[in-house]
């Protein structure tokens, strides 16, 4: 159904998000979600997945920038939650920094936010057959990683 798709939608890029306060009193609580800043592996077209990709340059200057907008309207954090993945920890790290704010006791990392595992195709090129993929882990002589069903991910957050 179109709600299980856009269910899904969120919570694959659910992968940083903040609970936000304007200064403006009387002004209602905001949440924000925010994605994770482009990695090594959007770069490279990799299926990710629950596997660490570490930022590109670009992705941490998409991060400091998001932080200065949110500086430049006055944006305070009550809470910022983030994956525990590298990408999605650097994100909110970059974002916090450029938005001056020295405390980071606001940030609370948590795996149930992570990306969903893409099983077999984890870690490798989004151009990969299943069946492809399969026989590079059967050369690996490694077992690959479940793939996370829609279900399995709603569950899980």
């Amino acid at each position: 159904t179109m709600a299980t798709k856009i269910r899904t939608l969120l919570i694959q890029t659910l992968i940083a998000f903040a609970v936000c306060m304007s200064k403006v009193k009387g002004s209602k609580v905001r949440l924000y979600l925010i994605r994770h800043g482009e990695s090594e592996a959007n770069k490279l077209g990799i299926f990710a997945g629950q596997h660490n990709s570490p930022l590109t340059d670009i992705g941490r200057k998409e991060a400091q920038s998001l932080g200065r907008t949110l500086l430049m309207r006055e944006t305070t954090f009550w809470r910022l939650y983030s994956s525990d993945l590298s990408r999605a920890h650097e994100t909110a790290l970059q974002i916090l920094k450029a938005a001056n704010k020295d405390s980071l006791s606001s940030l609370h990392l948590e795996k149930r936010l992570r990306e969903r595992s893409y099983g077999p195709r984890q870690g490798l090129s989004r151009k990969i057959s299943v069946e492809d993929a399969l026989k590079v882990w059967r050369q690996r002589n490694e077992e690959p990683p479940l793939w996370e069903s829609d279900d399995d991910l709603w569950n899980r957050s």
